[in-house]
């Protein structure tokens, strides 16, 4: 291993930056919630909204907790129609 080269790096917590797909800007943060595994439950895994931070075109960078998580960017075209 070379003198500073860094072999392994670790986020905690996780972070990451993504969005699949053709969307134009990034997808809000999110933290797994709790299991919905009670015995009358939906045994469903849950995500809880996060701290997300966002840049405007000046570089400057503000915080916000978004109300909901949207996987998937819906975009209209001049005739009102949904595009995804």
């Amino acid at each position: 291993m070379a003198n500073g080269e860094i072999k392994r790096l670790y986020f905690y917590p996780p972070l990451a930056f993504a969005r699949v797909g053709s969307g134009d800007k990034p997808m809000d943060a999110y933290l797994w919630g709790p299991n919905d595994d009670s015995p009358r439950g939906t045994g469903k895994t849950t995500i809880v909204p996060a701290e997300t931070l966002d840049m405007d075109a000046e570089g400057n960078i503000t915080s916000r907790i978004p109300n909901r998580i949207e996987f998937k960017q819906v975009k209209e075209i001049e005739d009102n129609r949904k595009i995804e």
